[in-house]
């Protein structure tokens, strides 16, 4: 059973994910409206980077959430409201939360790939390490018998 403080650290963990999401989606936003001359037909294209960035540093679903409503709410006419024109503004908009769930589940199998990958270096130097101490010891092992037959070998001659 987890104890409240661990509950607490697990809460404020999630909301400093948030928090890491909504500021990359609000810098996402900024450079969107600063690049928006050269970008205007599409109101998504510095999005997807923001999205990646925030998986691996925030929560990808909040980010690609707020991402959603930064959009809406400034690149998608009318500018500076939430009004959505159906069925262009919904296809738009669901078509960007697949794709960007679809970009969510790539970053994190390639971060649990990468984890895996890490774990499976840390066992095969740990194999290594206990190959090594086994072959220390056997030597060692085997030193003593080997120099009692050279001791006799050398009488003998």
């Amino acid at each position: 059973m987890m104890s409240e403080w661990h509950i607490r650290e697990l809460k404020k963990h999630r909301l400093y994910k948030y928090l890491i999401s909504f500021i990359i989606i609000a810098i996402a936003t900024l450079i969107q409206k600063l690049l928006w001359p050269f970008l205007s037909p599409s109101s998504f294209v510095i999005f997807y980077p923001a999205i990646v960035i925030a998986c691996f540093y925030g929560d990808g679903y909040s980010a690609i959430i707020m991402a959603l409503i930064s959009s809406q709410y400034f690149f998608i006419h009318p500018y500076g409201a939430f009004e959505v024109n159906f069925p262009k503004d919904v296809l738009r908009l669901t078509l960007f939360f697949i794709s960007g769930a679809i970009v969510r589940t790539l970053v994190n199998k390639l971060i649990l790939a990468k984890l895996e990958s890490e774990s499976a270096v840390e066992s095969l130097q740990e194999e290594k390490e206990m190959r090594e101490s086994f072959v220390s010891t056997l030597t060692h092992d085997l030193q003593t018998p080997l120099s009692a037959l050279r001791i006799s070998a050398e009488m003998l001659v």
